[in-house]
């Protein structure tokens, strides 16, 4: 898919979900307690609602991030278990001459 075909179809389809979702979270906002657990985390989104949206006009930037997340996941897990990428080659692979 073009990324200009993209960008159209996410203005035709996710904007108009996006937008109904912010006026639903900024009408919530004013309804809940102010420093209630419900009310940092509305702040957290409202604060970032640029950031959360900005795939909407650029269709080059991917609607997720689980491309990099698959990236680096195993380094947590390479530090829990000791297994360091150069100590795991050594492990796996051919002895060092």
């Amino acid at each position: 898919m073009l990324t200009d075909e993209r960008r159209s179809r996410r203005q035709q389809q996710a904007k108009p979900l996006t937008d109904a979702l912010h006026q639903w979270m900024l009408a919530q906002r004013q309804r809940v307690p102010e420093g209630s657990t419900i009310a940092r985390k509305l702040d957290y989104c409202l604060k970032r609602w640029e950031a959360l949206t900005r795939y909407l006009d650029d269709g080059l930037i991917p609607i997720d991030n689980n491309h990099i997340e698959r990236q680096i996941r195993w380094w947590p897990l390479a530090a829990r278990t000791g297994c360091l990428p150069a100590l795991c080659a050594r492990a796996n692979g051919p002895p060092l001459s």
